[in-house]
């Protein structure tokens, strides 16, 4: 049988009012994982303890970009300790095709560290990101431009559907994403 998580993004508030009671009411509830979209000034060594403590597996974290341009070593440590294999790139927008081709260089930067220290990066969709800029998406163009084995796709199928995308297409032509 397949372990269910939740993408703790969705419990914002009440991580925020109270983050490990919220880990505890994931846990009764019957959830194996989560998804981290923060930790509220907690220590990766309080994070570890309270999920063997309810016994949780890290789906991914969602990492802001700043922090995977400029900080990456120390986040890489941080999920490594917490027992997360995926690092998600949750959002980006910029204003021209330049902008984004230049984060997509970075995301493959990026991405080859992780993935040689043992881990994986993701980046998470918007529906923004199926807008055309210059005759193709955005999509296509993070297609293209990143590297398949170190840029994974977490596809928000939210999102795609919100964009009028044919989301079992978009999944069936980028299985390996």
């Amino acid at each position: 049988m397949k372990k269910i998580g939740v993408q703790l993004y969705t419990l914002k508030e009440e991580m925020e009012l109270d983050f490990f009671k919220t880990l505890e009411d994931v846990a009764a509830i019957g959830y194996e994982g989560v998804e981290f979209a923060g930790y509220y000034n907690k220590t990766a060594t309080e994070i570890k303890e309270k999920l063997a403590q309810l016994n949780l597996s890290v789906a991914g974290s969602h990492i802001p970009y700043e922090a995977l341009f400029t900080n990456l070593d120390a986040v890489i440590e941080f999920e490594k300790e917490i027992g997360n294999t995926v690092i998600v790139c949750p959002w980006a927008t910029f204003e021209t095709l330049e902008e984004w081709q230049a984060f997509f260089k970075k995301l493959n930067e990026v991405g080859k560290v992780v993935k040689d220290s043992g881990l994986q990066l993701a980046y998470h969709n918007h529906a923004h990101e199926f807008k055309s800029h210059s005759g193709k998406t955005v999509m296509e163009y993070l297609l293209e431009s990143t590297d398949a084995e170190l840029v994974k796709l977490e596809l928000d199928t939210y999102w795609t559907e919100y964009a009028a995308i044919d989301t079992l297409e978009f999944m069936e032509n980028y299985r390996d994403r």
